[in-house]
């Protein structure tokens, strides 16, 4: 076998410009494959990183009536799930906030996961170090402790294993570390530095509308996520009866914690998957019409072989040899370039969940390698049995007086099939072009560029003293205000151009919403007056408020202009009251509305509450300034720390970059579907050149012929044209009809484009022709040149 394999690449090496181009096309086709796989693989095959990930279950309360379909859940109720289910042997909850961490030199930002009791029981994670928390360390009056992550452990410790006994300060109190947990810990979120009990106390613990709680729940052997839904839901039902005040019309929602994880990529890396095995496949019908063409070249060898008592098994045994041999360093060629394109995907951590598992591992080689074995059969069959018919020695005893040109049918239809499935990709990548450009002309509603926003750390514990709140809030704002280049400073929970969507139902005073049949939703924002000012958010009637420190004054509000059309249809909404819960406020404004998500979603209604939100500690900081604000960044750091020493500046940056990144995902996937489009352009145009050149070799005799009878240049070129744009023109409206049936599956990613578009269905199939003419030229050119003296003198 070793000297078999040996002779073959000795003779692949005699056809250096055949073998390249197959090995190249190859490494093209299995490396784009291997490296998207390796992201399926991480993302949507392999189980979650914790013993059984499989039985974890995420964990909601909904309320469908109040447009909360996925909402967090009280404290309280996850103790009463966890004491009253039967299907789960333990339900834990946990939240994060940012805090200061002040053991080192200078105060640090770090992310810390409360947590409740059972939390790391519920994982089934064990320590690398250390241990978890015991029940003493989860009581209200326990002594403190602290877990690390690994990836704190490693940056602040370097992998110390006497950290054990060490200290973490938050404020003024310490928490000895007791154990380090792997990376592959990440929850409640990936980026969490150490966990801590929370010790909530008891005002909390009764509070039944405190939700925050990120839930998880670990199944009973043998029990499935619908028997938990079913229990979950009987148990919140009973909970219902006994508090009806609190729990009427909530219920709670399982669903597999690592369906939760992976978020809304699912079918965005499957319609990916699915351009990249296209590619795969033009790849294979490229490398076929090579094959075909070189046994072609081997009829009358083979036929010689034939004539010496060769059995047909043995010539196709070793054509598929060949095959093999092409394919295995297109296969290791494939597997580097895989390895370089998991590493660009592992970069892309902030667009897909799980993106740090992306690797390369035994399932990606088995991959690559069962793949290899599957394109081998596909290119290598089809050429081998055609080769190796019985009646190609009859065919060349005549072959030389007979004309070629109806011959040859296989390889017009690989042609013609990498041309259509070239469309497919094309027009994918064109209508994602096209959304991009959509987007690119939508006007937010706000100006985002000379915008500098940052949060300041802080603890949710500090919401009990919700005046000394407002005060730092307040005075924080009048220091960096002082800043030269500073022209305007305001406050708000969320930065407008991204994030989540969360409305909260509200009722106008004197109006009985239920009565007329709408409930009224809104999003609710609470900014400082300077907000509005700061981004150019026209204000379209009425006028903001002022800001003040006294919590016994009046609450002002301002809403936006869709919910002044919306709600308050023919009158002004000026001095109207709304009411959120038991806040009731009155209307002094009307500003224009705002695409707060980003430039893919629609303004929605919004309700502005003006004021400083000393609710929540930890606000986002926004400044406006005369050049690039970030040049600002190091003075407002060293002006907060001139007042507040102990507290830490992050998540400094730009708002524009900020709007800018809602659009990343769509770039992304733009980008990794045009790359694979050009490829698989690019191999239907090699192929359509190769099948060509090949046709034009085969006809040489033929077109000689024809030129001593009389045959014009113009007459050849345009036959040898013909033939190319009959395959050209079949492939592209196969492909046309096949891409108008499949684009309805990236419907989703598609924002003001329809999937039927003119424009990218007119444009597609003109720049393929482009290609197309550019690639028949040659070939055609070359049969104008053939000299009927030499083609008669072959034979």
């Amino acid at each position: 076998m070793l000297r078999a394999i040996s002779r073959t690449y000795r003779s692949l090496l005699k056809r250096p410009a055949f073998f390249l181009a197959v090995v190249f096309t190859l490494m093209l086709g299995i490396g784009a494959n291997s490296a998207i796989f390796s992201v399926i693989d991480a993302v949507l095959l392999k189980p979650l990183p914790y013993p059984d990930g499989d039985r974890l279950m995420a964990i909601f309360e909904s309320n469908p009536r109040k447009k909360v379909p996925r909402g967090m859940v009280a404290p309280v109720r996850v103790e009463e799930w966890n004491r009253m289910n039967k299907t789960f042997t333990g339900i834990a909850g946990a939240y994060t906030e940012n805090v200061a961490e002040t053991s080192g030199s200078l105060p640090e930002m770090l992310v810390c996961a409360r947590v409740s009791p059972r939390f790391f029981s519920v994982l089934a994670t064990l320590p690398l170090i250390g241990r978890n928390f015991t029940p003493e360390e989860n009581l209200a009056n326990g002594p403190n402790a602290a877990v690390l992550s690994e990836r704190l452990w490693r940056r602040r410790f370097a992998s110390d294993p006497q950290v054990i006994g060490k200290q973490l300060m938050i404020g003024r109190t310490g928490y000895p570390i007791i154990g380090v947990v792997p990376d592959s810990v990440q929850f409640p979120a990936v980026n969490v530095d150490f966990w801590i009990p929370y010790k909530l106390p008891d005002v909390v613990m009764r509070n039944r509308e405190a939700r925050f709680d990120i839930t998880v729940g670990r199944l009973r052997d043998g029990v499935k996520p619908e028997a938990a839904q079913a229990d979950l839901g009987a148990v919140q039902g009973q909970l219902a009866l006994q508090f009806p005040a609190t729990d009427q019309n909530w219920t709670a929602v399982v669903e597999p914690l690592k369906e939760q994880s992976i978020g809304g990529v699912r079918r965005s890396l499957w319609i990916l998957f699915g351009a990249v095995s296209l590619v795969l496949l033009i790849a294979c019908a490229n490398v076929a019409c090579l094959l075909l063409a070189q046994a072609n070249r081997r009829e009358r060898e083979i036929a010689v072989r034939f004539s010496l008592g060769a059995r047909r098994s043995q010539v196709i045994r070793e054509l598929l040899l060949e095959a093999f041999c092409l394919a295995i360093p297109g296969a290791l060629l494939g597997l580097g370039l895989s390895i370089v394109g998991a590493s660009l995907f592992r970069r892309a951590a902030s667009l897909l969940p799980r993106a740090e598992e992306i690797r390369l591992d035994w399932r990606i080689v088995l991959f690559t390698l069962s793949l290899s074995i599957l394109t081998t059969i596909l290119f290598g069959l089809i050429p081998a049995a055609r080769a190796t018919r019985r009646e190609v020695a009859g065919m060349l005893a005549q072959g030389s007086r007979t004309q070629v040109g109806g011959r040859h049918a296989i390889e017009r239809f690989l042609v013609s099939a990498q041309i259509a499935l070239a469309i497919v990709l094309l027009v994918g990548s064109g209508l994602l072009i096209r959304t991009l450009s959509s987007l690119g002309q939508v006007s937010l509603g706000f100006k985002s560029e000379h915008v500098l926003a940052f949060q300041i750390s802080a603890s949710w514990g500090e919401v009990g003293n919700r005046p000394r709140v407002a005060q730092r809030m307040n005075r924080t704002l009048d220091v960096v205000r002082t800043i030269p280049g500073v022209q305007a400073t305001a406050i708000t929970i969320g930065l407008p151009g991204g994030g989540e969507q969360f409305q909260q139902q509200f009722q106008i005073t004197g109006r009985d919403s239920d009565s007329q049949g709408e409930k009224m939703f809104a999003d609710m924002e609470t900014v400082t007056p300077d907000y509005f000012r700061l981004l150019g958010i026209p204000m379209l009637a009425g006028h903001v408020c002022e800001l003040t420190l006294d919590p016994k004054a009046p609450s002002y509000a301002l809403v936006s202009n869709s919910v002044a059309q919306r709600f308050f249809t023919g009158r002004s909404p000026i001095g109207e009251h709304i009411q959120v819960g038991s806040a009731r406020s009155e209307i002094i404004g009307v500003v224009g509305d705002v695409r707060k998500y980003g430039y893919a979603q629609d303004s929605k209604p919004t309700i502005y509450w003006c004021q400083l939100p000393s609710y929540c500690p930890g606000p986002q900081y926004l400044l406006s300034t005369t050049g690039d604000p970030m040049r600002l960044a190091e003075a407002v750091r060293e002006k907060i720390r001139s007042i507040e020493p102990g507290r830490a500046v992050y998540e400094v940056k730009r708002l524009s970059d900020y709007v800018a990144s809602s659009l990343t995902a769509r770039q992304f996937q733009m980008m990794l579907l045009t790359s694979f489009a050009a490829t698989a352009l690019l191999l239907a145009a090699i192929g359509l050149y190769g099948v060509t050149s090949f046709l034009v070799s085969q006809r040489t005799r033929e077109i000689g012929l024809r030129v001593a009878l009389g045959a014009q240049p113009s007459q050849i070129f345009a036959q040898v044209f013909r033939q190319g744009a009959i395959m050209t023109g079949s492939g592209i409206v196969a492909g046309l009809a096949t891409a108008a049936i499949l684009s309805t599956w990236i419907k989703s990613l598609l924002f003001g484009v329809a999937p039927v578009d003119p424009l990218t269905f007119a444009a597609v199939p003109l720049l393929l022709a482009a290609v197309a003419a550019v690639a028949l030229w040659s070939p055609a050119h070359r049969a104008t040149r053939v000299d009927p003296i030499v083609a008669l003198r072959q034979e």
